[in-house]
């Protein structure tokens, strides 16, 4: 524990050598620098004052959320693709609809291959 905090030091004293470095570089005066520091302290502590029991809460909560979201994607796994793949096969209608006028102006038989590799890797669940 006292390792945590010894790091923590060294961390927050490297942290106001550059900001102190920063300030110079910048064009500021020792006052502003000192305001600037003071206020970043004062920042962080009030941002860090979470007890161990909060912390332990918000776990737990993000644990059971996360368990949730994996049970429902599992069993809903099978309907949910076959709607993407529905609505990922009506974009590629679209597309080839809306880019049939190129064909005119450009060769697009190396895009047919490459939607044909798209296609398979869709088939294939990849």
């Amino acid at each position: 524990m006292d390792f945590d905090n010894e790091a923590y030091k060294n961390s927050l004293r490297q942290s106001v050598v550059e900001l102190r470095h920063l300030g110079e570089e910048w064009g500021m005066t020792e006052g502003e620098i000192n305001s600037c520091i003071e206020r970043a302290l004062e920042e962080e502590n009030v941002g860090g004052t979470k007890d161990s029991s909060q912390r332990n809460k918000n776990g737990f909560f993000s644990f059971i959320m996360l368990t949730f979201i994996m049970f429902t994607v599992i069993i809903l796994g099978k309907p949910c693709s076959i709607v993407i793949s529905s609505i990922i096969e009506n974009i590629n209608v679209f597309l080839r609809l809306l880019i049939l006028p190129l064909r005119d102006f450009f060769n697009l038989v190396s895009s047919f291959f490459l939607y044909i590799f798209c296609k398979i890797l869709i088939m294939i669940g990849v």
